[in-house]
């Protein structure tokens, strides 16, 4: 048992909002999770103090984020509020991910019209996930979105195992 509570585990809104205003790469770096494969994760606050981080509070979060590290991925929500918005517009590519359905291509259309007319000059690429023999193909991604997919992951039964576990599946 710890007598004290890690800065670590202090929730998003409580270690980095406060800073924001002074917000170096070396703060943020201090509120990063390591993971042992070598990337680092920042975990957005949980649904009830999301509140608290405002839109110019993720903007800066971000441009702090993007000036120190190679690439940053943000996970967006479905709906498009204020804080997904001010990551959009500081996005320099938007990434789909879609399965091999007509639901998931009729989703992702929909979700594409809605978000680039906020930044026109983000580059759109697409994902395949859990591929696998199906009437629609790969090659249909390339046919209704006008560009191959970046990458095709197949299904794999060892993911939800390892997902459960925090660990990543072996590359093949």
């Amino acid at each position: 048992r710890r007598d004290r509570v890690d800065d670590r585990d202090r929730p998003l809104h409580r270690q980095l909002v406060p800073l924001v205003h002074e917000l170096t790469a070396v703060h943020l770096a201090d509120a990063l999770w390591g993971h042992p494969a070598g990337f680092r994760v920042l975990a957005a606050p949980v649904a009830e103090r999301a509140a608290l981080v405002t839109r110019d509070d993720l903007a800066t979060i971000l441009r702090v984020a993007a000036s120190s590290c190679d690439v940053v991925v943000v996970s967006l929500p479905r709906e498009l509020g204020d804080l997904t918005s001010a990551a959009l517009e500081i996005a320099d590519h938007l990434l789909e991910v879609l399965s091999l359905d007509v639901l998931s291509f009729r989703a992702a259309t929909r979700a594409i019209e809605v978000v680039t007319p906020r930044n026109l000059s983000a580059h759109v690429g697409y994902v395949v996930n859990r591929a696998a023999r199906s009437e629609i193909t790969t090659g249909d991604v390339e046919r209704v979105f006008g560009v191959a997919p970046l990458a095709v992951v197949p299904v794999d039964r060892a993911v939800p195992r390892a997902q459960d576990r925090g660990r990543l599946v072996p590359s093949r």
